[in-house]
């Protein structure tokens, strides 16, 4: 066919061995069959779909057949030729071939239908999404399994198409909230998946759609777990196949260079040339740049711990035009089998080699229940306490161990315990330029400060 290489697929007629080729007579048509056999003759040769040759072996008349339309249907006549063709093979049915097809049987006998929720049971939650859709599952465990309760999906349009991949596993919880909003309200759910969006809903940086989306997610008792079980997230991933988000790109740089440095150790190297094409992990390397990323800060510190075990350690920058061979290396590491690369040394990393472990002190006060629901999700155990608890703790995050509040027309709160909340309530009201203001003008001053406490209106009124 035009446009496809003959190596690529080719379809040939299996003959009888020493077949004589057969030249049919010609077969005389009127003038209007001959007038349309010449214009799909010439159609044909004008795509490159048939070729003109001058010997010919075999030759075929074509045979005209009335569409229903009225138009004429080109065929070939294969008399001649259906007679030499092999015929297939008696098809033998084996004992596999029975338990195959009993296999078969029981999938169609017994296949996988919705449940009904009992009362008070627990929801599981399975997410998927693609570039062109998002889907979520709703799941029950019982004694037998796993059992589909409900699913839904939602084609992308617009302006979705551009959001993030995170945003689009954010946004397929959302979504399954507003269909399946009965489920979501008399049952307590439990979300299975890869992808961090308990912290991603309370980064401090999300803007507009994500903090209306967290917000408006609160309302739900909705619990997050690593996800374990495989079998359902493939029921989901049939509705929208799942993309995992890409890692940050330092970080690959320097997991690179600590797999290079921990592979020359072992091979007994003295002296080491490190050429990277990252502009920021050699400066950092080299003391050029100050590293302020904390995370980054410590592959720092791990680079140069390794590079202290050589007699002799260099890195340099090299630029990405010209670290082909690099290049050429990972491609062959991504794209072959560990085993068939008996030319390069190869390894894998399944897991960081620098966790990052942020200390976070839980003080016993207000701030102390967010805190814990923001790190390890604790919520109460009282209903109506758990659904008013989230939707208060939707507008807090967690910053570098500080807790901080979104505010309406202000930048982040800073949340302050009682001992200093009463320090900086005196301080505004009686310190150095304080005005002796009323209640709400105090309360809302310290607001402009950049501070809240849970009481502040309060403890504003008990003082003036």
């Amino acid at each position: 066919m035009p446009g496809i290489d003959p190596s690529f697929v080719c379809h040939r007629l299996t003959t009888k061995q020493g077949a004589k080729p057969v030249a049919q007579r010609r077969r005389k048509m009127g003038a209007d069959k001959t007038k349309d056999v010449a214009l799909k003759v010439a159609e044909l040769l004008e795509v490159g779909f048939i070729r003109e040759i001058t010997y010919t072996m075999w030759l075929a008349n074509v045979v005209l057949v009335k569409k229903p339309s009225g138009k004429w249907r080109m065929c070939v006549d294969y008399t001649d030729l259906n007679k030499l063709l092999k015929k297939s093979k008696r098809f033998e049915w084996s004992e596999s071939c029975e338990a195959a097809f009993n296999t078969f049987k029981q999938y169609l006998a017994a296949p996988p239908i919705l449940s009904k929720l009992l009362p008070d049971e627990l929801l599981y939650v399975y997410l998927a999404v693609s570039d062109g859709a998002v889907a979520a599952v709703l799941i029950r465990e019982t004694a037998e399994g796993q059992k589909p309760v409900y699913f839904t999906s939602k084609a992308l349009q617009g302006s979705e198409l551009r959001y993030q991949k995170l945003e689009n596993v954010a946004y397929a919880l959302l979504i399954a909230t507003r269909r399946l909003r009965q489920y979501f309200q008399s049952h307590a759910t439990i979300v299975r998946t890869i992808q961090p969006i308990r912290q991603i809903l309370h980064k401090p940086e999300l803007a507009g759609r994500m903090i209306t989306w967290s917000i408006e997610l609160s309302q739900f008792d909705i619990q997050f777990e690593p996800r374990t079980a495989i079998k359902s997230q493939v029921l989901s991933d049939f509705v929208a196949k799942l993309a995992a988000p890409k890692g940050d790109p330092e970080q690959a740089e320097y997991e690179a260079c600590i797999a290079g440095l921990q592979l020359a150790k072992e091979v007994g190297t003295h002296k080491v040339l490190i050429c990277s094409d990252s502009q920021l992990a050699v400066s950092q390397v080299t003391c050029a740049y100050q590293t302020k990323d904390t995370l980054l800060g410590k592959y720092l510190l791990k680079v140069k711990e390794l590079m202290a075990d050589f007699d002799e350690a260099t890195i340099q920058h090299v630029p990405r035009e010209n670290n082909t061979r690099a290049d050429i290396l990972s491609k062959l590491a991504s794209t072959k089998c560990l085993r068939n690369n008996r030319s390069v040394v190869q390894g894998t990393v399944y897991h960081p080699s620098v966790v990052a472990v942020e200390q976070v002190e839980i003080l016993d006060n207000w701030t102390g229940p967010c805190i814990r629901y923001i790190l390890h999700g604790n919520l109460p155990s009282d209903l109506k306490e758990k659904q008013r608890f989230l939707r208060c703790c939707s507008w807090y995050t967690l910053i570098r161990g500080t807790l901080y509040r979104w505010g309406f027309t202000a930048p982040l709160l800073k949340c302050l315990g009682p001992e200093r909340a009463d320090y900086v309530l005196r301080e505004i009201h009686e310190g150095s330029c304080g005005h002796h203001l009323g209640a709400a003008s105090l309360a809302k001053k310290v607001l402009r400060a950049g501070y809240y406490w849970s009481t502040m209106e309060k403890d504003a009124t008990d003082l003036t």
